[in-house]
């Protein structure tokens, strides 16, 4: 299970890494980002699914990690909304607003991580 925790911090950071760079990038920067931010997303998927194989609730930290990624869902369709000309979005207001989603993200996620050690640890034993 440490390789599947292993994981899932890095599809962590691959996620919120490219779902911030897609705030900042254009063009096809911005679709690398988008591919690359959904292939952390198959690697959360798939360590969600390791640990449910083994049985561990691991369900209170997925949960965690969606509300987490959702709060940058306001900010992606504004940016959406103006790519359109529907609104207009100051583009250091939504880095600002970005950069403190993430910075949030970052301390929640690590705090849940921690948790989420301990709670595996616990049922698993894993080995320090």
């Amino acid at each position: 299970m440490k390789k599947n925790f292993i994981l899932f911090i890095v599809a962590l950071v691959i996620i919120f890494g490219f779902i911030t760079a897609l705030q900042m990038v254009k063009g096809v920067l911005f679709f690398g980002a988008l591919v690359l931010m959904h292939c952390g997303v198959i690697l959360y998927i798939y360590t969600k699914k390791q640990f449910k194989k083994a049985q561990i609730d691991i369900k209170k930290h997925y949960t965690t990690e969606n509300i987490l990624m959702a709060l940058y869902l306001p900010v992606l369709a504004a940016k959406l909304l103006s790519n359109f000309g529907v609104i207009s979005i100051d583009n250091d207001v939504k880095r600002i607003i970005v950069f403190c989603i993430t910075g949030v993200a970052v301390v929640v996620s690590f705090i849940n991580c921690v948790l989420m050690y301990k709670n595996v640890k616990k049922r698993t034993q894993i080995s320090h």
